[in-house]
C-alpha cells in the first residue's frame, strides 16, 4: 500500500462517525490532496463551500490536532515533498564512497517499486491508445520535458503521429484549442507540478480526447485527469527528484509499441534510417 493509500484509508475509517457536512467535506478533501497539501484552512473551507472552523473541526475529528498538523500528514505523502535543502544537508555529511552506494542503491529501489506498480493490462490499454490515435501530444514542462522529448521522438521514429511542446502559456492554450476525440494527449509531471500540463489534459477531457499520465503520485493533479497513468517513484538523495525509474517506463512503453506490431515498427525504422543516410547529417563511417 502508497503512503497516499495509507493516508485514504485512515481517513475514511472514520467516516461513518462523520456528520452529512464532514462527509461532503472528507470527500472534497480526499479528492483534492494536492491542492489541500499547500492550501490554507480558508481556502479549503472557500472552494468546499464551508467555513475554515469547519474545516479545522474535521481536522479534528480525524484525530489531529488541527488543520495544521493535518496538513503536515498530507504532504508527507507526497513523494518528493522533502525540501532540496534537507537533502543537500544529508549528503553534507556523507563521505564519497557511501554517496556512490546511495544514489544508485536508491535508483535500484525507484526502478523496482515502479516496476511493482506497473500492471500488464494498463501497459496494454496504453499500447492501444497510441496505436488508435489519430495524433499524439506528449507535453511536459520543467524537468519533465527531456522526457516528453525523448517519448514524442522515440514515438516518431516508429512511425507514430506524435510531437511537443518546449514551450508553455499560450503555446499550450493554442494545441489545446484544436484537440479532438481521437487524437491522444500525454502529459508527464511530477512534484513540484506544473499547472500547463493538467490544463492541457482537462482540455483533452473536455474533448473526448484520451489521456495518460506519467507522474507520481495517484492523486497528483493529472492523475486524477488521465484514463490511463503509470506512477513512477521518483526519491532521490540529491536537491532534484531522479529520472530514472521514469526513463526506464518510457524504455518500456516503447518496448511494448515494437513487440505490439514489429512488422510496422521495422518498417518505419528503415525509413528513418534511409532518410538519416540521405540527409548527410550524421557521421556514419566514424570507426573508434
Amino acid at each position: 500500500m502508497t503512503d497516499h493509500e495509507s493516508l485514504q484509508a485512515h481517513l475514511l475509517e472514520h467516516a461513518p462517525r462523520l456528520s452529512e457536512k464532514q462527509t461532503r467535506l472528507l470527500n472534497f478533501i480526499l479528492d483534492n490532496l494536492s491542492y489541500v497539501a499547500f492550501a490554507s484552512a480558508g481556502e479549503v473551507g472557500r472552494k468546499a463551500g464551508v467555513s475554515a472552523a469547519t474545516v479545522v473541526r474535521l481536522c479534528q475529528a480525524l484525530g489531529y490536532k488541527g488543520y495544521a498538523d493535518f496538513q503536515k500528514h498530507v504532504r508527507e505523502t507526497f513523494p518528493s515533498y522533502t525540501a532540496a535543502i534537507e537533502r543537500v544537508e544529508t549528503i553534507e555529511v556523507a563521505d564519497a564512497a557511501s554517496l556512490v552506494e546511495r544514489v544508485f542503491s536508491l535508483n535500484v529501489h525507484n526502478l523496482s517499486e515502479t516496476a511493482q506498480r506497473i500492471s500488464q493490462e494498463e501497459l496494454e490499454a496504453v499500447v492501444e491508445a497510441i496505436y488508435k490515435a489519430r495524433s499524439i501530444l506528449v507535453y511536459g514542462a520543467g524537468l519533465s520535458a527531456s522526457l516528453s522529448l525523448f517519448l514524442a521522438q522515440s514515438l516518431k521514429i516508429l512511425g507514430f503521429p506524435a510531437h511537443t511542446l518546449l514551450s508553455g502559456g499560450l503555446d499550450v492554450a493554442l494545441e489545446g484549442a484544436f484537440l479532438d476525440s481521437v487524437d491522444l494527449v500525454i502529459g508527464i509531471s511530477f512534484w513540484r507540478y506544473v499547472k500547463d500540463t493538467a490544463q492541457l489534459l482537462r482540455r483533452a477531457k473536455q474533448v473526448g480526447a484520451s489521456t495518460i499520465a506519467i507522474t507520481d503520485s495517484p492523486v497528483s493533479p493529472i492523475a486524477r485527469l488521465a484514463d490511463h497513468k503509470f506512477i513512477v517513484i521518483t526519491e532521490s538523495v540529491s536537491h532534484s527528484i531522479s529520472l530514472t525509474a521514469a526513463m526506464s517506463v518510457l524504455d518500456l512503453l516503447i518496448a511494448a509499441l515494437l513487440y505490439r506490431d514489429a512488422k510496422r515498427c521495422t518498417e518505419a525504422l528503415r525509413r528513418v534510417n534511409s532518410s538519416y543516410e540521405e540527409s548527410g547529417s550524421l557521421i556514419m563511417n566514424y570507426s573508434r
